[in-house]
């Protein structure tokens, strides 16, 4: 645990974290703009790669107000609680693809809001995110949730289960490359 932090160093993470979460808002707004308004190259992030699912856009928009609402700056009890409130969307938006995946259920969250066409490439079920994906956020809200605590007053679980749900993408970009 480190004692005295570098301010400047404390800063730049900060301002990386708060601009961060903004471009997440962003970013996955445009992606929402896109399926509302049926602009193709709005819903990917590359002409090569498949859309990105509505169901997927929005967990991530929780996370970005939740990372924004968690900066020191904005850490009233209020704020708070609406931060760890996107946190639990987030981990239940994740917990019921999985189930769906798991139990092999249809419970139709998948088309709720857009309905993908039948067969559409390099899906398995039309409008449902992908596997690992709901895997990523259903760490990632757990790992949010738990940004504030701390075991035997040094060791964070956030830390280690973000590092892990950065481990799935991570995976599957390298997969990519390879043509896997």
């Amino acid at each position: 645990m480190i004692k005295n932090p570098d301010s400047r160093l404390v800063t730049a993470f900060e301002s990386f974290s708060e601009y961060g979460s903004i471009a997440i808002i962003f970013s996955v707004s445009l992606v929402i703009i896109g399926w509302i308004f049926g602009i193709p190259v709005l819903k990917s992030i590359c002409p090569n790669l498949l859309s990105m699912k509505v169901n997927t856009a929005g967990p991530f928009i929780f996370v970005g107000v939740s990372l924004y609402l968690l900066q020191k700056k904005r850490s009233d009890q209020r704020t708070r609680y609406i931060a760890h409130g996107c946190a639990f969307i987030v981990t239940m938006i994740g917990l019921l693809p999985l189930t769906e995946y798991l139990f092999g259920w249809e419970m139709g969250i998948d088309t709720l809001l857009f309905k993908e066409p039948p067969l559409t490439a390099g899906t398995f079920h039309s409008g449902r995110m992908a596997l690992n994906t709901a895997l990523a956020f259903l760490i990632n809200g757990i790992s949010i949730s738990l940004i504030d605590r701390e075991v035997r007053g040094k060791y964070r679980p956030s830390e280690f289960l973000s590092s892990t749900a950065a481990l799935i993408p991570l995976t599957a970009l390298i997969g990519n490359m390879y043509g896997a």
